[in-house]
């Protein structure tokens, strides 16, 4: 039995500033229809191709693994995750367009940093020493790195990605800049460096081979059978060659058997179906589902046949009623039947922050007048999926 080495660690929410897609936009998952402020033990990340889901699950991963980035120059890492409105692959300038740039009276460039702190206006403007065109009448700042921006500036449109995590230990914070880690207080006051398990099913080398640790073997199978809807066994132990681990036994195979009778071993299923044993194999991994609280599975249930995406998902969460399961989906089912309170509408948070910041929204010409965004058609979801 492995000993955990962690604290109990989830988090509470997310805000993602000039962070790759998005400009200011903050995810909370204790207050998405949960009014008691706990934390719900699933977030469904939604939304079309390219709009962002994947990109939390990563801010995530890098936030809950921050203390890697200590005492390193990140400026050239973090600069390729800073939000640029135009993601031409040819550009090597990033062109930061700032609302309220205008010329003073002596012909220099400034911007407008006016502000309310503790109920009073503070007037303030910035100059822009450097590094300034002007195009088409509107002035942009050109930098190569936004790292150069005057220092008053650097808050206002340096990448930022900053966490709540709830411990045991109470909530703790971290934040990542362009400049690298601004607070790591997980790392600092519970002595690990990761708090998250990161299951990628989509990772060829994942596929290689199949192994699950005796004693987890029940597990697989209840979980197997469930997602597959087929009979499924986990042949014979074999003896562990890694003498570092004792005399831990592990299975290296798993047979499908077809209602039509047809036994399927590993090596030789699909990828679809190897790639739905590498999800459940790491479901079953006790080194890792063991030690963190924190689950993210992009695409989570991609390569299962429809009509057991509920069931899969069901049985993950009655499986692990201590996690939080942090996903993405294309899944229509699981979206039409999922509680509100555990849907994450991207596309719906984006067009928000664009109309809060005054941005026009664009749509094709054919659709400029018909178009509703995913979340205006979809139905209310029916609370027929029991997640407690």
């Amino acid at each position: 039995m492995l000993t955990r080495k962690t604290k109990m660690t989830k988090i509470k929410s997310i805000r993602l500033k000039n962070y790759c897609g998005y400009r200011d936009i903050t995810f909370d998952f204790t207050s998405n229809g949960n009014n008691d402020g706990t934390i719900n033990p699933l977030a469904m990340f939604i939304g079309c191709n390219g709009i962002g889901k994947s990109t939390v699950l990563h801010a995530i991963e890098l936030l809950s693994s921050a203390s890697r980035f200590k005492n390193r120059d990140t400026s050239l890492n973090f600069r390729k995750l800073t939000y640029d409105p135009d993601y031409d692959p040819d550009k090597q300038e990033y062109d930061i367009a700032m609302d309220g740039l205008k010329r003073n009276k002596d012909g220099k460039i400034i911007i407008d940093n006016s502000r309310v702190e503790d109920g009073k206006i503070v007037t303030e403007t910035i100059e822009v020493q450097s590094d300034t065109s002007m195009e088409d009448g509107d002035v942009k700042l050109r930098t190569l790195d936004p790292n150069y921006l005057p220092d008053k500036m650097k808050n206002l449109y340096e990448m930022e990605i900053s966490g709540i995590f709830s411990t045991d230990q109470g909530d703790k914070e971290v934040i990542l800049t362009t400049r690298g880690v601004q607070k790591d207080e997980l790392s600092e006051n519970l002595g690990s460096t990761c708090f998250h398990y990161f299951i990628d099913a989509d990772n060829p080398s994942n596929m290689n081979r199949f192994q699950i640790p005796e004693g987890m073997e029940k597990r697989f199978v209840d979980l197997a059978e469930t997602i597959y809807g087929y009979k499924c066994e986990v042949g014979k132990p074999v003896d562990n060659l890694d003498k570092k681990n004792g005399e831990l036994k592990f299975y290296t195979d798993v047979i499908l058997t077809k209602p039509w009778g047809d036994r399927v071993h590993f090596k030789r299923m699909s990828d679809g179906e190897k790639k739905i044993a590498t999800v459940i194999r790491h479901l079953c991994d006790p080194e890792y589902m063991g030690e963190f609280d924190i689950v993210l599975m992009d695409n989570a249930v991609m390569h299962v046949y429809a009509k057991r995406h509920r069931q899969m998902l069901k049985k993950i969460m009655d499986t692990f009623p201590d996690k939080q399961f942090i996903m993405t989906t294309h899944s229509s089912v699981l979206i039409d039947s999922l509680p509100s309170k555990y849907i994450y509408d991207v596309e719906e948070y984006k067009i928000k922050e664009a109309e809060k910041m005054g941005v026009k929204l664009v749509y094709p010409d054919s659709q400029s007048k018909t178009f509703k965004p995913s979340f205006q058609m979809m139905s209310e979801n029916v609370d027929q999926f029991a997640v407690k």
